[in-house]
């Protein structure tokens, strides 16, 4: 009966021992644990991008205007070009200059100039109208139709509205012609003033030129 106790015991101590050394086994078989990922607690600043800001050109600064300036202008002196054209052409004649002077007058007012163009452009715009509106008045006047008289009186108001128009459109030269000088630094020499003809009957001025 003590030998079958002494035997129970040892049979218990071997299991013990055997499932110790399955244990231990298996442990050292275990893969070894991930480290559990540090924790940073800084703040993560968040990356802002800043747009490089180019500056925008200055279309009334002198390098940049003086090219639109010279296309403006010469604008300007065709028009003048078919003005003088119209002026020595027979009033009979004038319906195959004026559609050329509208032309160039549309293109005048479709072009496009900085703000410090704009007082030229109206000086400009203000002599072609009233270019066109004489040279109208004189064709509509002496077209030549057969069945249209004007008596001596009704030709002398046509002349003297046709001095005022040229008188009108000399201004807007002058001006036109001082707003450039300014604008290109430049002094206008004057012209020498025209005497005064004798005569009372004032003939049709000639036309000034932009």
């Amino acid at each position: 009966m003590k030998k079958t106790g002494l035997a129970a015991a040892g049979i218990i101590i071997l299991s013990l021992v055997a499932i110790l050394v399955i244990v231990v086994s298996l442990l050292n078989a275990a893969p070894p644990a991930l480290p559990a990922p540090a924790i940073n607690h800084t703040q993560t600043k968040a990356i802002t991008l800043t747009p490089t800001l180019t500056a925008t050109p200055d279309p009334c600064s002198v390098e940049n205007f003086q090219g639109t300036l010279m296309a403006f202008d010469q604008v300007s002196r065709e028009f003048s070009d078919a003005f003088v054209l119209a002026q020595n052409t027979p009033a009979a004649r004038l319906s195959t200059v004026i559609p050329d002077m509208q032309k160039i007058r549309r293109r005048a007012e479709d072009f496009a100039v900085p703000p410090c163009l704009t007082t030229l452009k109206e000086h400009q715009l203000g002599f072609m109208n009233t270019a066109i509106d004489v040279s109208l008045l004189l064709y509509s006047s002496f077209s030549g139709d057969p069945n249209q008289t004007l008596t001596q009186e009704q030709v002398n108001g046509v002349v003297a509205q046709v001095n005022q128009l040229m008188t009108q459109a000399s201004d807007y030269a002058r001006q036109y012609q001082t707003e450039m000088a300014r604008l290109l630094g430049v002094t206008l020499t004057p012209s020498p003033s025209t005497p005064e003809p004798d005569d009372a009957s004032t003939p049709v001025e000639t036309s000034p030129a932009l």
